[in-house]
């Protein structure tokens, strides 16, 4: 009889069990990491590093350009291009940028060397909602960029 009941309560369990994993699918994070989907223009929004994100300043406007495996954009004051390769659904890297060098107001060029900076040391991606999060190797998020405006 307690054979019965313990075998019982395992297949209930179990029933549960099978049920939670099958939910855990639905309705968890809109992050998704499809390659397919990075090419596009997008404007910085904030820079991350090991603990917190720095908002762009808003008079400077940093660009990204994804497009077949190039990449340009404007880091503020300088423009720059190269190409990126994302081998896997989630992973990302930039060949070294070439880039302009002209002088520009000291937080331009500031968040210019930051996002050049971010953009060398990106391995990973998440498409989280419209934003793109750039990542290094240790899950930091060092950048933050939402779609250019038409």
């Amino acid at each position: 009889m307690k054979l019965a009941r313990h075998a019982s309560q395992f297949a209930a369990f179990a029933a549960m069990l099978a049920l939670l994993t099958a939910l855990s699918g639905c309705g968890g994070s809109s992050a998704n990491t499809d390659s397919s989907e990075l090419d596009g223009s997008w404007t910085l929004e904030s820079l991350g590093g090991v603990s917190d994100l720095t908002p762009a300043d808003p008079a400077v406007t940093s660009t990204l350009v994804l497009e077949d495996g190039q990449v340009s954009g404007n880091g503020g004051v300088n423009t720059f291009r190269g190409s990126y390769e994302s081998p896997a659904d989630g992973e990302l890297t930039f060949s070294p940028l070439a880039s302009t060098r002209m002088a520009g107001p000291e937080a331009a060029m500031a968040q210019e060397t930051a996002f050049l900076k971010a953009l060398e040391q990106t391995k990973r991606f998440e498409l989280d909602g419209d934003r793109l999060v750039l990542g290094n190797a240790g899950n930091d998020t060092l950048a933050v960029l939402r779609p250019t405006a038409p």
